[in-house]
């Protein structure tokens, strides 16, 4: 993926679909995949979330805190980013990088395995992005993901 757009700062927004670490210069930044096009950030995702969180009205620990209890489980939380604009990110972990991808739930369209330990999403654009996760993993995240979205909606 290349950069289209260069920044300083990013906040997640409704058309954030991804947002993944990156280096720039050897520093980690962050890799954000929008309507079709790719936004390099110098900031790290865990700055990213926080802030975008913290724009929308609260920390990124509080809104932890917040799915853990709801969810009841600890492990790889998605996070509700944004409730006015119904953002949720879920957390994939690739298995060859080590680095925790987020994606925005609403912008998954669809996923298939490519691979033996591999997921094409598909996101609602249409392009794709391969991460080497298992079905198992990605269908336990989406779904957490999805309790958070149908809590919202039925609030």
């Amino acid at each position: 993926m290349e950069c289209a757009e260069r920044a300083l700062e990013y906040l997640i927004n409704t058309k954030t679909m991804m947002v993944k670490p990156n280096l720039q210069e050897n520093k980690l930044a962050a890799l954000i995949r929008e309507d079709s096009h790719v936004v390099c950030a110098k900031m790290s995702v865990q700055n990213i979330l926080n802030n975008s969180c913290i724009f929308y009205g609260s920390s990124f620990n509080g809104r932890r805190d917040f799915a853990r209890a709801f969810l009841h489980t600890d492990k790889k939380l998605p996070i509700e980013v944004s409730s006015p604009s119904g953002i949720v990110m879920f957390p994939l972990r690739d298995n060859i990088t080590g680095d925790q991808v987020w994606f925005n739930y609403h912008h998954v369209k669809d996923q298939r395995v490519s691979a033996p330990g591999k997921m094409e999403i598909l996101f609602s654009d249409n392009t794709t992005y391969t991460i080497d996760t298992s079905k198992a993993s990605f269908n336990r995240q989406f779904i957490l993901a999805a309790r958070l979205v149908n809590r919202l909606h039925h609030a």
